[in-house]
């Protein structure tokens, strides 16, 4: 590359005493390093996990912008995935899930700025600006969710919004729903249900959603524990990625309880070979989890993706 084409694609800038190094080559892609005069390194976004969109994973639809299958077979869940290189890691792969973003903005932004890059980020659809705070976490290494509300028990008393995917719906209104929600930001990897204990439980209303989340080459996370839900079994029917979650670390949000139940998962992991917790951006959480996983190396566990989670079960299920 001659002098003038490197200095055309690239920047180095200096911020706080940190080097920032951003390649705009062209490709859609961004790459960031950060090197710190201490010699620590932060997180690094390769070209294959591009920061915007790939125009060529969208297409219109009735609200926005959907995500789709690239004529050339590409899948935004594969695209966007964020760097992980399992070579030399060992232990139990542990995905962990943040959900509730973009709703408040401190606690979004102390999710995406404090949180190691192998922590899944979920944004709601009804958050504003979200393609800056998606931008955001994608610079930062996080691979990114959106959270689609789904009905959960005890509706209508406990309601997610006006776009919840309902029981009572026809499947044509459910999947207008669902593409409402997907067309308000891109980039992200797939779906992660939010609430849904009696949608998820209805395999009727279920699969046709599903249906579409493979269709649009993404992938699928199924918080329901109690394994009441149906999306492992219409997953593996369909060929859909998905990774089910093995505990909700902070409905009790007090940090020693926090504590004590990635302590749980931390055990049961080793035993099943992976796991997927899920928590919201309190303050408690994001303390414990970031210890948590500082901790792994001593565990003999790795913090993954999802993706890496999902792709290990979509292989076993083969």
């Amino acid at each position: 590359m001659t002098l003038f084409k490197l200095l055309a694609s690239a920047f180095i800038i200096l911020i706080a005493g940190t080097f920032i190094w951003l390649d705009l080559s062209g490709d859609g892609s961004v790459e960031v390093a950060l090197k710190e005069p201490d010699g620590g390194t932060s997180a690094r976004l390769p070209p294959r996990g591009p920061v915007v969109a790939d125009p060529d994973l969208l297409e219109n639809g009735p609200s926005g912008m959907l995500p789709r299958i690239g004529d050339d077979g590409r899948k935004p869940w594969q695209v966007y995935r964020a760097a992980y290189r399992a070579k030399g890691k060992r232990g139990a792969r542990v995905a962990v899930v943040i959900v509730d973003l973009g709703l408040k903005r401190d606690m979004t932004r102390a999710a995406i700025e404090s949180l190691p890059p192998e922590v899944t980020l979920a944004f709601s659809p009804y958050a504003d600006n979200l393609a800056s705070l998606v931008r955001a976490a994608r610079l930062k290494g996080h691979e990114v969710l959106l959270a689609v509300p789904m009905e959960p028990e005890g509706y209508p008393k406990n309601d997610p919004g006006e776009q919840t995917l309902l029981t009572s719906n026809t499947a044509a209104r459910n999947l207008a729903l669902l593409k409402w929600s997907m067309s308000r930001f891109s980039g992200y990897v797939g779906i992660v249900a939010h609430e849904g204990g009696r949608f998820l439980g209805s395999p009727e209303h279920l699969r046709p959603v599903l249906g579409e989340v493979k269709a649009r080459g993404l992938m699928f996370v199924d918080p329901s524990q109690a394994r009441t839900g149906k999306a492992d079994k219409i997953s593996a029917e369909l060929g859909l990625p998905v990774a089910s979650v093995t505990a909700i670390i902070d409905d009790d949000p007090a940090p020693v309880s926090i504590t004590a139940r990635l302590n749980a998962v931390a055990a049961q992991a080793r035993t099943d070979g992976r796991a997927v917790v899920l928590g919201r951006p309190y303050p408690a959480t994001i303390t414990a989890v970031k210890h948590w996983l500082a901790s792994f190396r001593d565990r003999d566990l790795t913090a993954a993706p999802i993706t890496v989670v999902a792709e290990t079960a979509l292989r076993k299920a083969k």
